[in-house]
């Protein structure tokens, strides 16, 4: 029974029925809302009343000629509400308002008005009653549960607010402003990580609203939340730990065309974030495998190794700064982030390589895994260029033989 507020639209006929598809109309729904037959709807009663006191009227001939009347009546006081309203004239849009409602209780859309009229007043009592009321004719206006959480958090009834924030990020999860009240709240119970969490889910909203203001609103909220916890801590590792399984599954079957979504798909900061650990993967992999290698030459001790950690952050480091130089030189758009992300998908087919070629001690076996790393390798960088670092086809090309010396500079320092 939702956003119906004549008596009609209640009864689910047009305004022209006749009497016999009213009554038809009617004792459809009386069995459909009867408690009797509907013992699991709590609100069953209250249906079946509405319904009854409905067909009441619009069953009498008399009656229903004077309501039809009452409709455009109860329009222009609705209209004339909302333009006093518009002018901050509240009192007076609560007065034509609560005539409407005299004329039509059923309308859901006058009492979310009122309401809210109420609520600037700060008359949070009678707002929350008229949402309320609202609500129980139409339960999906998510407006109207974010204002009656505010009401409510005004009132002080924390755990009711929090249940209509809720609610209404259940019918709409992209509702930034509910994020961001809701971060307010867990801030006041002083549940950082939860609060952190919703700060960041607004902002994020914010910034693909175009809302720059509240953006900025929701980063300096963020930003006052100084001490992290370790459940924080874990969090951030866990993000980055799912974010990064999603960016592989992405890119890899198709490094071409999955590379630019794989990269859009993450915020900023957790690409930043992806692009650190595929780099610390790649390190971690990178080290292990020489190390192993050289073990088998007897080659290996601890100065070897700790020579092998310093020497395996230069190609993440090179490739960062090729790339940062080529849109330089080249002028395109681009970003810091945008050439880390590229660094670190590229390394990983060959940090992988090294790891595999470690273990396995099987020159064929390795030799066709380097081939095929390589090829990975070459089309992430050339992808990269292009769609990431927006550096035309030709010059993407170029690029590429530059970006695979500068990897394999590592490899040339190890005797």
């Amino acid at each position: 029974m939702e956003k119906k507020h004549t008596y009609y639209e209640v009864l689910g006929v047009s305004k022209d029925a006749s009497a016999e598809h009213i009554k038809k109309a009617y004792y459809g729904l009386a069995r459909q809302y009867h408690p009797d037959l509907n013992s699991e709807d709590i609100n069953a009663a209250e249906k079946f009343k509405k319904i009854n006191s409905v067909y009441e009227i619009l069953s009498d001939p008399l009656k229903r000629s004077q309501y039809d009347k009452t409709i455009g009546e109860a329009e222009e006081l609705y209209k004339r509400g909302v333009a006093k309203g518009q002018l901050g004239n509240y009192q007076g849009a609560i007065l034509d308002y609560t005539k409407a409602l005299e004329i039509n209780p059923y309308w859901a859309e006058v009492l979310y008005h009122r309401g809210f009229a109420s609520y600037k007043l700060q008359d949070y009592q009678n707002a929350n009653v008229d949402y309320t009321k609202a609500l129980f004719l139409d339960p999906y206006l998510v407006e109207v549960y974010y204002y009656r959480g505010l009401c409510r958090m005004k009132l002080r009834y924390i755990q009711a607010g929090m249940e209509d924030y809720t609610k209404a990020l259940e019918i709409n999860p992209n509702f930034a402003h509910i994020f961001y009240q809701r971060g307010l709240v867990y801030l006041e119970l002083q549940e950082y990580h939860l609060a952190r969490f919703d700060f960041r889910k607004a902002a994020q909203l914010f910034a693909e609203q175009g809302d720059r203001a509240n953006y900025q609103i929701s980063l300096e909220a963020i930003r006052s939340l100084k001490d992290f916890s370790w459940a924080e801590i874990l969090e951030i590792f866990q993000t980055t730990f799912q974010d990064s399984w999603i960016t592989v599954k992405t890119f890899i079957p198709n490094p071409i065309g999955g590379l630019l979504p794989a990269f859009t798909q993450l915020e900023q900061k957790r690409a930043l974030n992806v692009s650190i650990l595929l780099g610390i993967i790649f390190e971690v992999c990178f080290v292990i495998g020489i190390n192993l290698i050289l073990q088998r030459l007897g080659e290996a001790n601890h100065t070897e190794f700790l020579f092998l950690i310093i020497i395996g952050i230069i190609p993440f480091v090179n490739l960062t700064v090729t790339s940062g130089f080529a849109r330089l030189i080249f002028k395109t758009n681009g970003s810091l982030t945008g050439d880390l992300f590229v660094a670190g998908t590229s390394l990983l087919p060959l940090g992988l390589l090294v790891l595999i070629s470690g273990v396995l001690n099987n020159l064929i076996i390795s030799l066709i895994l380097f081939i095929f790393a390589l090829c990975y390798t070459i089309l992430i960088m050339y992808s990269g260029g292009q769609k990431i670092s927006n550096i035309s086809e030709e010059k993407s090309a170029l690029i590429v033989p530059i970006m695979l010396l500068v990897i394999g500079l590592p490899f040339a320092l190890i005797n």
